[in-house]
């Protein structure tokens, strides 16, 4: 039952995609609702929904990370540890009261814009919300993790509502503060829209002749969308095929540029898919999956967990099973 109760959630993902298809600069008024969106880019699929969030709301969150507290930005994974950010100077908080009902609001909110039951936002690890002091950036990251590597989280059991070991299928960006109040710099910046093709997330910043912080500076390249307080963006972080989760888009790599004057306070929403996931019928892409499984198997086995190794068989095996 419960695989195709995930197959229909997917379809539905899926729905949304192929629904909300906007040109760039085209609008469009998000059936049953009075939220307004417009499209920024067919290649990642970016969507504009200004005014998403009103001054109260945005200001309510805030007052929430501030009474959870505030924590200088965490990268890593629990596979390598967790440390202090060294590509990141924000401060973050996480917010995971379900019953609040400005939390509870907003959750049905960005259901309506994933094309999701409010259940499946209520799931995917809460909402994060982000302050950039002056100086203040994020370089060009993913928000989710390729497939495979989401496998071998989910089968060694790692992951948790802040690095989930589930898929973050799409992001919902909320601006709480921004150009509005006398913020200069801090725009949202997806560096590969519109590159070459032989650039890529691995080459980028070298190609460029960039550190992260001259990237932060200059922050001119692909799609830049400034931050205006109350708006909010939507992207897509996986490619999709037959309402499945598959590889990251690599147009989804994006970052946070240099705030130059003032704050800039965002929060983020994930929306968030457990596998299976399709892995790409590629021959690198399956030799890199039976790798894995050969690799966790003698790993288990040679510890006696005979167990484990039979079960990481079968969720491996179910995972490829679209290849």
């Amino acid at each position: 039952c419960c695989s195709v109760v995930l197959a229909a959630q997917l379809s539905v993902v899926a729905l949304s995609l192929t629904r909300w298809k906007l040109a760039p600069g085209d609008t469009m008024r998000l059936p049953g609702s009075n939220i307004q969106l417009e499209g920024l880019s067919a290649e990642p699929k970016v969507l504009l929904a200004p005014a998403l969030l009103s001054a109260s709301e945005g200001e309510g969150l805030i007052a929430l990370a501030k009474l959870s507290g505030m924590q200088e930005a965490e990268t890593g994974t629990e596979v390598q540890g967790y440390q202090l950010s060294t590509v990141r100077r924000s401060r973050t908080s996480w917010l995971h009261n379900m019953s609040h009902p400005l939390i509870r609001r907003l959750n049905a909110r960005a259901a309506k814009l994933f094309g999701v039951d409010a259940s499946q936002v209520e799931g995917s690890g809460g909402i994060q919300v982000a302050q950039y002091d002056r100086g203040g950036f994020y370089r060009p990251h993913f928000d989710s993790s390729p497939p495979l590597q989401l496998l071998e989280a989910a089968t060694k059991g790692h992951g948790h509502g802040h690095f989930p070991s589930r898929a973050r299928v799409a992001t919902l960006l909320y601006v709480l503060r921004g150009t509005e109040s006398g913020m200069a710099g801090g725009s949202l910046n997806f560096p590969l829209h519109g590159a070459a093709s032989n650039l890529t997330h691995r080459n980028f910043l070298e190609a460029q002749g960039l550190t992260p912080e001259g990237w932060a500076r200059e922050c001119n390249h692909g799609l830049v969308v400034p931050v205006k307080r109350g708006d909010g963006v939507l992207w897509y972080n996986h490619v999709y095929r037959a309402g499945k989760v598959g590889a990251l888009d690599e147009g989804s790599f994006h970052g946070g540029c240099l705030v130059r004057r003032g704050e800039k306070w965002i929060a983020n929403h994930w929306l968030e898919m457990s596998p299976p996931y399709e892995v790409r019928s590629l021959d690198d892409e399956i030799a890199a999956a039976m790798a894995l499984l050969q690799s966790m198997k003698e790993s288990l086995l040679d510890d006696g967990e005979v167990e484990d190794a039979v079960e990481v068989s079968r969720v491996v095996r179910l995972s490829l099973i679209h290849i």
